[in-house]
């Protein structure tokens, strides 16, 4: 998620750096987001962040 989204790597740039295929990393992609979504005071650890 760091290279994808800080890093602004493109998710074909982010495989070809982890050596998986660029569908393993939509997919680890998309269920990093789903957690974050699911249980967002475990991200920031309950701080509240303006």
């Amino acid at each position: 998620m760091v290279l994808r989204h800080v890093a602004d790597l493109s998710t074909a740039e982010v495989a070809r750096a982890m050596g998986v295929a660029e569908g393993t990393v939509a997919a680890h992609l998309h269920r990093a987001r789903a957690r974050l979504r699911a249980e967002p005071d475990t991200a920031t650890n309950g701080e509240v962040r303006s």
